[in-house]
């Protein structure tokens, strides 16, 4: 059984929440119904700051450390980039469903929550690697390796990727320690 956290992150490219609401938008399984998501982890939250979808991104965590792989080219990514907010929640009213989520990484809320702070990031990327989320600007092959390879090829995959944050001067993850 998860610890349930005090309070809980919910990432989002929309800056001006006021009220979260459970949606449909990402949907884990069609009998699961409007949720809303929340993580423990800042890091975690910071990966939904960009406006994304399966099509370009995958967004993960391989032994503890967060990834958000993007089939764009950096440059238009960084163009397109309008940044996000960090929206500090209540743990009350969020559930953890281990059959979804392993760990306790995802939270779901079914009824609306308003945040208790917020912080506002002008860059998605930027927030993505001060929080510590490797990523990893990949060609669109590689993005489709990634989407339909198994958990340890998966893990395989990013080992051998050089990310933004080691070409930013960032040590290299330790996916060894999680």
């Amino acid at each position: 059984m998860n610890e349930h956290p005090k309070i809980l992150y919910h990432g989002s490219p929309n800056k001006e929440i006021e009220r979260l609401e459970p949606r449909n938008i990402k949907v884990r399984s069609h009998n699961e119904g409007p949720v809303l998501f929340a993580t423990p982890e800042k890091a975690g939250a910071m990966k939904n700051l960009m406006w994304s979808d399966d099509s370009w991104t995958q967004l993960s965590t391989h032994n503890g450390v967060h990834v958000a792989l993007i089939a764009m080219p950096r440059e238009e990514f960084i163009e397109r980039d309008t940044g996000g907010a960090c929206y500090e929640v209540p743990g009350e009213g969020f559930q953890c469903d281990e059959s979804f989520s392993t760990g306790n990484s995802e939270w779901t809320s079914r009824e609306p929550v308003t945040p208790t702070h917020k912080d506002v990031y002008p860059s998605a990327l930027d927030a993505m690697i001060e929080h510590g989320v490797q990523t990893y600007f990949v060609s669109p092959e590689t993005l489709k390796n990634y989407q339909k390879a198994d958990g340890e090829k998966k893990f395989e995959i990013v080992q051998g990727l050089v990310s933004e944050n080691e070409e930013r001067g960032y040590a290299k993850p330790d996916f060894a320690k999680g």
